[in-house]
């Protein structure tokens, strides 16, 4: 899953606010005036100890424990924590049984205030996933979200934050919600984020979502909002997706000129991002090629072709769009030559070819490029059935 790997300490959770968090969910009677009162507990005392002024000893911990009702190992943790260990060991490991979904449920069952009952959650939401049983996965996340949403102005966990919006947004987009993951990345936008990577990573998702709601403004703001997050955080690769996103999106939407802007300007931050890289380039070229700036998108496809020994069926296209582009026959059937250009491709633009020396009435180019034809489609057509096809 898109959040990694976390281990048992990361969801350790401070003790004041472990005790706060237990009082809140028993209601009035365990107000901390009231609670100390009850258990003879110095009520200053015990707001600093909420508070995380001062350390708790073993005897404070005995005592307020017993007013809960509670082992002092349930009201630190301890008495989960190997089991804690074990599963997310078993989370991160190749094969998930139902064994480990039982085990997660057991941890979420005993699970005391509002973090740690959402970190249950978000593990059982894990094996869940683990086990292909998606929709009780989803369930398990928003579930997670619903108990530490009450806690997450106050505790300003943003590392635990990003990793419920993380499992939100992967389970939303699996499920197809994207309206349901709008309102849930609505709540995550309001948050007073202190990490621009984590500001920016949430902007983007925003930005996602609205596009494929069909808001496509919405889309291009929250880019750039996102933009403007990597831009603070001096991570020259985020910077550099930054823009490509932007680039990417101005092109998709026909604004070529801009698109070209944000993308060459994405081209001087990525150099250590090959793979973003790559799709910096093919959308530039793509956009060079829209506005007819043909030399320039051949500098580049030339300059970058490196880019693609992993996947060529990219450069084939681009080396096509560009001699489509160009209306030079002549450079369509050098390109079409070109190994990387694949059969199917190959017998679409020998057909153009013959098309176009048809309508210019040269006959022998016309037999010439129905040849090659024979030889690039796998189930030709006769010649006489392709030039009925033109006629019709």
């Amino acid at each position: 899953m898109a959040t990694g790997a976390t281990t048992s300490s990361s969801y350790r959770i401070p003790i004041g606010h472990r005790i706060e968090e237990i009082l809140d969910e028993r209601g009035a009677a365990y107000l901390i005036g009231f609670f100390a009162n009850r258990i003879q507990f110095d009520p200053r005392r015990l707001v600093a100890i909420l508070q995380g002024e001062i350390t708790p000893t073993s005897s404070d911990l005995e005592q307020i424990a017993k007013g809960l009702g509670l082992s002092v190992e349930r009201l630190t943790q301890q008495d989960t924590l190997e089991q804690t260990e074990h599963l997310h060991l078993q989370l991160q490991s190749p094969g998930v049984s139902e064994d480990v979904v039982q085990l997660a449920r057991e941890l979420a069952s005993v699970a005391q205030g509002a973090t740690e009952r959402s970190d249950a959650f978000t593990n059982l939401g894990k094996a869940y996933f683990r086990c292909r049983r998606l929709e009780d996965a989803h369930e398990a996340f928003v579930q997670a979200y619903t108990h530490y949403k009450p806690v997450m102005d106050r505790h300003r966990d943003f590392d635990r934050l990003l990793r419920l919006f993380n499992n939100l947004i992967f389970s939303y987009n699996k499920q197809k919600d994207y309206q349901g993951l709008a309102e849930i990345l609505d709540q995550a936008e309001s948050i007073e984020w202190q990490d621009p990577e984590q500001k920016g990573a949430v902007f983007f998702a925003s930005a996602v979502v609205q596009y494929e709601l069909g808001n496509v403004e919405q889309a291009k703001q929250r880019f750039q909002q996102s933009l403007h997050a990597y831009l603070n955080s001096e991570n020259t690769v985020l910077i550099g997706r930054g823009y490509y996103n932007l680039g990417r999106l101005e092109y998709l939407i026909g604004q070529d000129a801009l698109a070209v802007d944000y993308l060459e300007t994405a081209l001087q931050y990525l150099n250590t991002d090959q793979k973003t890289s790559t799709k910096v380039v093919e959308y530039l070229v793509k956009a060079l090629i829209q506005l007819h700036e043909l030399e320039r998108a051949e500098q580049l496809l030339n300059e970058h072709r490196e880019l693609w020994q992993e996947n060529p069926k990219v450069l084939a296209l681009l080396y096509l769009q560009h001699a489509y582009q160009s209306g030079d026959p002549d450079r369509l059937a050098e390109v079409l030559t070109l190994e990387i250009v694949e059969k199917p491709l190959k017998a679409s633009g020998y057909k153009y070819l013959m098309s176009y020396f048809s309508d210019i009435g040269d006959s022998l180019a016309v037999m010439k490029y129905f040849q090659y034809y024979l030889l690039a489609d796998n189930q030709p057509s006769s010649f006489e059935d392709l030039m009925q096809q033109r006629r019709e």
